[in-house]
């Protein structure tokens, strides 16, 4: 297995960066992602083998630049299963910005939410926790049910495995506390391990409950190592002070049963997001990828898209109005980047004269950040004293 060399963060923990020079640190993201994604396929079974080669190209909609596509060849091979497949990533020209079909795109950052969010509204209750984009749970209080990208089972069950078999004290402690506010049966003692640990495997993708009792790890040790990447076990900690799956959970029920409502307005529950929403077919593939390694199938590795040159370059390909290309590949239709110039010269670090219908943020001094499509409202401009590190997170003070 072949790990990729990439130029380290070598700031402290509490690095910021103004926001041209965080475009750079973001866009570099996908070799960290690749690198944990990889290692974590390995650990999964030792017997796992992949080539990761990176090569840049030109596509016949770049212009200007010779480097303007990197294309990520990747191969992987266990126990006579193997595949391959391309990825095209839009390299960042000059660091801060896209040339395609002769125009200019900045890349658009997305104000989006911290990653436990929560509505609720009259009697519906629900809070939302994305481990990594592409895998997500839901928790139901009005139902009492956990949906686990899409797929629903009971609260009652779902808490079982994660508290009520343990034989932990700790657990067996918190589980009186769930007793207390009816997030457990009574008689969970009493509840058929087999059937619950089958129920809940086949619902996240594992088809047969040997492979994971194999594993010899709980249900939340195969989210801590193998699902939850390292970059955002980060985030979870930076914005909750919780890094593995059992305490993101009693996070959830904290904010439940203590009926705490994130204020969207305050900057420390926002995060700043742009690479991760460009990579998104990258984190489903790699959820394919596990789930494969694990039912040891021959099932072919496939993009959330119906069109296999909509790779990672999918914001490109897909619709074009009003100046902007969305990512078609994405749940909802998001916006990438916004295209700002026809036909340009980019003289050193400056903006030419003739590029006079649009604002001086163009080139990056400030940079427009759309809000998610899930919370849509009034574009944020921040200014070049804008200050976010590594994971997206706004320094407010």
């Amino acid at each position: 297995m072949n790990l990729i060399n990439y130029k380290k963060n070598t700031s402290k923990f509490e690095g910021q960066y103004l926001v041209s020079e965080w475009r750079k640190v973001d866009h570099n993201k996908i070799y960290e992602f690749l690198n944990n994604m990889m290692q974590n396929a390995k650990k999964l079974n030792d017997n796992f083998k992949s080539n990761i080669n990176f090569t840049n190209e030109i596509k016949n909609y770049a212009s200007y630049k010779d480097e303007d596509i990197i294309k990520i060849d990747f191969k992987w091979e266990l126990e006579g299963l193997n595949s391959e497949f391309s990825l095209r990533y839009p390299n960042l020209v000059k660091e801060n910005y896209f040339l395609l079909n002769g125009n200019t795109y900045i890349p658009l950052l997305f104000l989006e939410r911290a990653p436990i969010d929560k509505i609720q509204k009259e009697d519906v209750e629900k809070i939302f926790v994305n481990l990594i984009p592409t895998f997500n749970f839901t928790f139901d209080f009005k139902d009492k049910n956990v949906n686990i990208r899409g797929k629903n089972i009971s609260i009652y069950i779902f808490n079982f495995i994660l508290f009520g078999c343990t034989g932990i004290p700790e657990d067996a402690e918190y589980c009186e506390y769930l007793l207390e506010h009816k997030l457990l049966n009574e008689n969970y003692k009493e509840m058929d391990y087999n059937k619950c640990i089958t129920e809940i495997t086949k619902l996240i993708g594992i088809e047969k409950v040997e492979s994971f009792k194999n594993l010899n790890i709980t249900i939340d040790e195969f989210f801590d190592n193998y699902l939850l990447l390292d970059y955002f076990k980060e985030v979870f900690n930076q914005y909750f002070g919780v890094t593995n799956f059992k305490d993101i959970v009693k996070k959830v029920y904290q904010y439940h049963i203590n009926a705490l409502h994130p204020e969207m307005a305050d900057l420390n529950n926002r995060r700043v997001v742009m690479t991760e929403y460009l990579l998104h077919p990258l984190f489903e593939l790699y959820i394919r990828l596990i789930f494969i390694i694990l039912n040891k199938n021959s099932k072919t590795i496939r993009l959330p898209s119906a069109n296999d040159r909509i790779l990672l370059s999918g914001g490109f390909k897909g619709i074009m109005h009003n100046g902007m290309l969305f990512n078609s590949s994405l749940p909802f239709t998001a916006p990438l980047v916004h295209k700002i110039s026809q036909d340009i010269i980019i003289i050193k670090n400056g903006v030419p004269r003739n590029w006079t219908s649009n604002h001086d943020s163009a080139f990056g001094i400030i940079c427009p950040i759309s809000v998610s499509a899930q919370n849509m409202g009034s574009n944020l401009v921040f200014t070049q004293d804008t200050h976010i590190n590594k994971y997206g997170k706004i320094k407010t003070n």
